[in-house]
């Protein structure tokens, strides 16, 4: 799977800055990051998503916060590795807007669920296409990279 065509494909123009006091808070770009860092651990931990049930993602994004009977694997740890500095700093992010520090315990509960959501959304739509047999060799892959969004958020 290529996935500098991937990034190329889901990169977008930065929003221009509103003439206001408050900078607006930049969505696009906090969407390409958290597009190319699901991209990234599926690209890295494809057999164990793919070997695991969809719950198996949720201590690896929530870290030891989640109360699970093994604890985190080494696997789930890894994963929680690379994803905190980026909440941490998308959070941060947040705490300098209107929004104000009160609500990041907020912005960083949307935070972990939309990541969340996106690498199930990878590991599901994999999987669909491999039940249909649309999913060609790892080396040869790109149906990921030329998934298109749909519908109107």
């Amino acid at each position: 799977m290529n996935l500098h065509l991937l990034l190329e494909k889901l990169r977008v123009r930065r929003p221009r800055t509103a003439p206001s006091e408050i900078p607006p808070l930049p969505f696009k770009d906090i969407e390409y990051r958290m597009n190319t860092t699901a991209l990234s651990l599926f690209e890295r931990h494809r057999s164990e998503l793919l070997n695991n049930p969809p719950l198996y993602l949720v201590p690896a994004v929530w870290g030891e916060a989640v109360e699970t009977s093994t604890g985190l694997d080494a696997v789930q740890k890894d994963m929680h590795r690379f994803l905190a500095p980026l909440l941490d700093e998308l959070k941060d992010g947040f705490s300098e807007s209107p929004i104000g520090p009160d609500g990041s315990s907020g912005i960083e509960y949307l935070l972990k669920g939309l990541i969340l959501y996106k690498m199930a959304y990878i590991v599901q739509y994999y999987l669909n296409c491999k039940c249909s047999g649309d999913v060609m060799p790892l080396e040869t892959n790109h149906l990921l990279e030329s998934m298109e969004p749909m519908g109107q958020a």
